[in-house]
This record gives structure tokens, C-alpha cells and sequence, in this order.
């Protein structure tokens, strides 16, 4: 019993998402961004063109499905596949230093101000709870950019303590205590 209670607490520090001194810079996105922007739509394309294509090979053969239903299967499997590239391109890799985000897409990399951080949102109903995240100004990437967080051992209709953590901190960087 010792041994597993050992392995929850290295589980529940793995997921900690509290500042370490000597890195200033944090990265807040989850590892999985790449693959969920870069690799899984790539195959989830490849896959459904490939069950379609069979799938029509099949119906074809049989001729016994409705027009209808041989229409909906492919335009259901391409709005599937419109939707997964479009979430995807929005997906970005966030790092935070404690006045700034810095966006990335992978190639190219912005700062953004604390300070032209308009609203954050997540979405509690998807299991990775993506955040986006809305500016006030433009960007490199546009007026809103979307992240999904590191991991958190928390009840899932809970904010994310990242997304609290920026709240906060966007609060405090727009409002700043008055000294004196």
C-alpha cells in the first residue's frame, strides 16, 4: 500500500503547474500539442479517406443503400475532417514568465502583454479543457489563439489552475497594487 501511495504523490507532483525558480520561463500547453495539431489530423484524414473510399468501394458493390445514406456518409466524414483541421490550426504552444505569453505555432513565436489579455475561456466539457485565450490587439496569429493545458488532477468541472493562475496574474498586471 506504501508503494502506491508513493507513486500518487510522484503522479500528483508531475501534474503540479506552480512556477519553478530557476526556469522563469513555463511552458503551459500541454506535450501533447504537437501530435494533436501536427500528427492525429493528419491521420485521422488519412484514415477516414480511406474508410470512405473502401466504404463506397463496398456500396457500390452491393447497390442495396439508399442514395441518401451514401451521401451522408461522406459529407458526415468531411465535416468531421473540416472540424478536426480547424481545431488543430488553432492549437499553440503557450509559454508564460509572469508579465507575457509567448505564442508559438511552431515556426514563428509572439509575446503578448499580460496587459492585451481581453478574456479566458475554457471549455470544461472537452477532456483536454482547451483555453482560449482572447486579445484586445491583434497578434501574429490573429485576435484569439486556443491551448490545451499540462494535465491536472482535479474534478473536471473545476477551472483548470492554469486558467486561474492567468486570470490572475492578467487581473494583477492590469490593475497593479498601489504602493505607499
Amino acid at each position: 500500500m506504501k508503494l502506491f501511495s508513493n507513486a500518487m504523490s510522484l503522479y500528483d507532483a508531475s501534474l503540479d503547474v506552480t512556477p519553478i525558480a530557476s526556469d522563469p520561463m513555463r511552458t503551459l500547453s500541454s506535450i501533447f500539442t504537437f501530435p494533436t495539431k501536427y500528427i492525429f489530423p493528419v491521420a485521422l484524414v488519412v484514415g477516414i479517406g480511406w474508410w470512405v473510399s473502401h466504404f463506397m468501394d463496398y456500396v457500390t458493390a452491393l447497390q442495396k443503400m439508399p442514395i441518401p445514406f451514401r451521401i451522408l456518409v461522406p459529407v458526415i466524414s468531411l465535416c468531421l475532417m473540416i472540424y478536426t483541421l480547424w481545431f488543430a490550426y488553432q492549437l499553440k504552444r503557450v509559454r508564460f514568465d509572469g508579465t507575457a505569453l509567448y505564442v508559438s505555432n511552431y515556426r514563428q513565436e509572439c509575446r503578448i502583454p499580460l496587459t492585451n489579455i481581453e478574456q479566458i475561456n475554457e471549455r470544461i466539457w472537452i477532456r483536454s479543457h482547451p483555453v482560449r485565450v482572447v486579445l484586445s490587439q491583434p497578434c501574429d496569429f490573429g485576435t484569439d489563439f486556443t491551448f490545451i493545458p499540462v494535465s491536472s488532477s482535479r474534478f473536471w468541472w473545476n477551472d483548470h489552475p492554469i486558467v486561474a493562475e492567468l486570470r490572475n496574474a492578467i487581473a494583477l498586471a492590469k490593475n497593479p497594487p498601489r504602493s505607499g
